[in-house]
Formats: C-alpha cells, sequence, structure tokens
C-alpha cells in the first residue's frame, strides 16, 4: 500500500523532482522510493530528448553563434527552441558564444558580461557570478549537467599552463643582470616541473549553492609530461580554432582535451582523474582540428587530415584507458561531390539567423530521419572540383555519426555503414562574406525540458 502511495505522488511531481526525489530517504523506505523514481523516469524521457536537434556553431569575425537545424513543430508548450536565445535582454545579445553544451543546457559567454546558463528549448537563463580565476589564467570553461539525476549544473574552469611570468618594472637598485639570472633560473626550474600536478585545482560553480569553490583532483599514474614539452603545443590547436578545447560529460566523468596532446578524465564521485595521451600523432599538426565527443559507446575522438576521417573509441576496464582506432576513410570524393552540388541538393536542415520569427522559419512538421533521409551516391564529374576539405563538427550522441563540414556544406557520416548524408549549408544570410570566414567551435544541442535554472537573474544562492 505504501509503495502504491508513493508511486501515486511521484507521478504528480515534475521530471526533475523525480530526479531529487531518488535521493530521498524516509523511514527506510529508499528501496522504494528509488525503484519508483526509476521506474517514472522512463515515462519522462519525453522531456529528456533522444535525438539531436541541431549544431550550435561559433562563426569566426562574427558576433553571434548560430544553430544550424531541421526545422521542427513546435513543442508541447507551444514555443519552438530559440536557437538565437531571442528570450535574453537586448545586452545579452549583442555579441556571445557557446563554450559547451550539456544535457540541454548550454553554457554561453556574453563577454564582459560573463557567463550564462541558457535552455533554449524551456527559454530559461541565469547569469552565473564571476569566479576568482582570472580570464587568462582559465584554459577553458566546461559544463556538467545529467537531467536524469539532477535538476542542478555544475561549471568547472580548467587552469592554464603556466608559463613565464611577465617581467617585472624595471628597477635601479642593482644591475638588470642580477634579476635575469634568478628569473631565468626559476624559468627553467618551472619548464622542468611536471604537468599535469599530483593536485589539481579546478574552480567549480555549483548551482545547487550558487558559489564558486576550489576543488582538488588527485592524480591516478604518472604526469604526461612537464611544462616545456605542454608549451609544445599551441594554445589553439589550429589558427581557426577551437578556441577552447573540447571537453564530455560520460558516465559521472568529465573528459577534457587539453593542451599537450592528452586527454583528462575527472571523476566527479571520488575526486580522482587520470590522464591518457590522444590517440592522434597528427595532432601536432596544425592542418588538423580534433574533436573529443560522445557517442553510443561512449568517448569518442576524430581528426580529419587531408581529408581522412578518423575516429577512436575510449576503452576503459579495470581503471586501464587505450584508444581503439573503429573508423578510418577517405572522404575526398565526398567532400569534392558536395562542393560541387550541394546547393542544388535537397537540404534539411537551416541556419537559424537573427531576423527569422516563427513566421519566417519553415515547419515541415517532422523530424529529422537520421535512417533515410538525405543519403547521396558521389556523381562522376565532381573530381578536381575545389580543394577537398573537412572537418568534424560534433558526435551523434544516439547514433553512429559524425557531423562533417566542408566550406559550410555539413553532412553526416554514419561510422558503422560509411555511408554520407547531406544536410545543408550552415552559413548565415547574415554572415558577411571575407576570406577570413570560417567556424571556430561547434557544439551538437539536444534538447531537454528539465534544468533548474534561476531564470532571468544571478545564480547566485545562500548556502
Amino acid at each position: 500500500m505504501a509503495a502504491q502511495v508513493v508511486h501515486h505522488v511521484l507521478r504528480g511531481l515534475p521530471a526533475w523532482s523525480v530526479a531529487a526525489a531518488r535521493s530521498i530517504v524516509r523511514n527506510g523506505r529508499r528501496n522504494i522510493v528509488d525503484g519508483d523514481a526509476r521506474t517514472l523516469l522512463l515515462l519522462h524521457r519525453r522531456l529528456l530528448s533522444q535525438s539531436v536537434h541541431g549544431i550550435f556553431i561559433n562563426y569566426i569575425d562574427y558576433p553571434r553563434a548560430h544553430l544550424f537545424a531541421r526545422p521542427s513543430p513546435a513543442s508541447s508548450t507551444g514555443a519552438r527552441v530559440d536557437g538565437m536565445l531571442g528570450f535574453l535582454p537586448g545586452a545579452l545579445t549583442d555579441w556571445w558564444s557557446v563554450l559547451d553544451h550539456c544535457g540541454g543546457l548550454v553554457l554561453c559567454d556574453m563577454e564582459e558580461r560573463g557567463l550564462c546558463v541558457c535552455n533554449p528549448a524551456t527559454r530559461q537563463w541565469t547569469v552565473v557570478p564571476p569566479s576568482t580565476m582570472a580570464y587568462r589564467d582559465c584554459a577553458g570553461t566546461y559544463l556538467v549537467f545529467d537531467p536524469a539525476l539532477s535538476p542542478h549544473y555544475e561549471v568547472f574552469k580548467l587552469p592554464q599552463i603556466p608559463e613565464k611570468p611577465r617581467s617585472s618594472s624595471f628597477r635601479t637598485d642593482h644591475p638588470p643582470f642580477v634579476g635575469q639570472d634568478s628569473e631565468s633560473n626559476d624559468d627553467d626550474l618551472r619548464r622542468l616541473m611536471e604537468w599535469p600536478p599530483k593536485l589539481w585545482r579546478l574552480n567549480v560553480f555549483s548551482s545547487s549553492t550558487g558559489q564558486w569553490h576550489e576543488r582538488v583532483f588527485v592524480r591516478e599514474g604518472g604526469p604526461v609530461g612537464t611544462h616545456q614539452d605542454m608549451l609544445l603545443d599551441p594554445r589553439e590547436p589550429n589558427f581557426c580554432g577551437p578556441r577552447q578545447r573540447y571537453a564530455v560529460y560520460w558516465q559521472g566523468a568529465l573528459y577534457v582535451q587539453c593542451r599537450g596532446f592528452f586527454v583528462s578524465r575527472f571523476s566527479l564521485s571520488d575526486g580522482k582523474y587520470k590522464v591518457i595521451k590522444s590517440p592522434a600523432d597528427n595532432e601536432k599538426s596544425n592542418h588538423g582540428k580534433p574533436y573529443l565527443g560522445r557517442s553510443t559507446k561512449g568517448v569518442y575522438f576524430g581528426m580529419v587530415k587531408d581529408c581522412h576521417l578518423r575516429v577512436w573509441i575510449l576503452y576503459e576496464s579495470h581503471g586501464h584507458m587505450d584508444w581503439i582506432l573503429m573508423c578510418q576513410d577517405d572522404l575526398t570524393q565526398y567532400s569534392q561531390h558536395v562542393a560541387r552540388y550541394g546547393r542544388m541538393m535537397d537540404a534539411p536542415w537551416t541556419v537559424h539567423d537573427v531576423h527569422d520569427t516563427t513566421e519566417t522559419l519553415p515547419n515541415d512538421g517532422l523530424d529529422w530521419d537520421s535512417d533515410n533521409d538525405g543519403f547521396f551516391i558521389v556523381k562522376d564529374g565532381a573530381e578536381e572540383y575545389g580543394l577537398p576539405y573537412f572537418e568534424i563538427l560534433g558526435f551523434d550522441p544516439f547514433k553512429e555519426v559524425v557531423f562533417l563540414t566542408g566550406l559550410f556544406e555539413v553532412v553526416a557520416y554514419h561510422l558503422d555503414s560509411s555511408k554520407v548524408q547531406y544536410l545543408g549549408n550552415s552559413r548565415p544570410n547574415s554572415y558577411h562574406y571575407s576570406i577570413a570566414n570560417g567556424i571556430y567551435e561547434s557544439f551538437v544541442y539536444t534538447p531537454s525540458m528539465i534544468g533548474e535554472l534561476n531564470e532571468g537573474g544571478t545564480d547566485g544562492r545562500s548556502s
């Protein structure tokens, strides 16, 4: 009888409350609550997207990110996904870019106005209070959110590799060479220090407390190398980005692609971390943009160089991590075909632009069918048409698919069949033409109707 009562009560709660109920212990009935909550969370799957809606793209020398997506009908709330974040106050939308996406929430950099977390599906948003870490000391800012477990999110700031301190102002109380010798010795010692450190201190913001705090992660295993080794890798892998390297949250751990050709795995449950070298030797080349993402089987690492695609999956067993090459393919013919015929092909996806409204956006009433829509066969005559080029936009979390782009022409490559679908052109109409045009970063977006945001204000709460 008691179980039936609990079940009835939980059915009346929103999905995020059901998730929170899993941790409730009342009168020794945790098993009842936890079991029913698990069952009911499955009933709430309609609130947790099981398909890709689109891709947020940051463009070079352009003030706003754009959502490249398949037009879809209005949601059950009567509102479309707002890819241009039109629900934000005008002052916040003058200049912004996407830093990360996780579980349906989007972390945005609003320039001098700081960080903003928003949900384009529910049109809720909140400003994250500033942290104590200076901008120049931050290597990356990442979002962690699992709507099936909790309505709260966390923001992680990873510290930059310490570089040579700026020279102090000229002093007249001793000859210049004395200070230079001291600085030189300190710099030599710093360059020989191991990296990453045994104790890695990250700044973490929790939406449940509304405060930043320092969290120390203890390294398991040895370091990757020294400071000097890490600095051989430029801050940005490529002249066109990404400006901060990618990260992915998977099964309670945050995986971050780090400067120095390695990936760190931060276990959020026990405060430990491990490192593993990146799988691609050619990551050291400036001709490719490595991408760390998530797909059906876990954490994936991809790279396209000279139009050759390679994708690895991270295999983890008994504390050991290893990269397994799962796909390699020459995409030259596909690239040349899309470059020549792309504008003539059906384009199921479009770009949400600054002047679009609910009336101007197309709506065919159907979701994109990744199993049937847009497959094409390479035609004769595309050879030698343009310079073959692809880079990775992201991985589909629910299908063995990697999204690729050439000169804004986007395709979906199926890793299990090597079939290719044409999606459309991702260039916004408002994006001025320039030889510097291109893409900095991209983030595959999956909507969620769950997530507790302190709507319209600063997400600072009393502890």
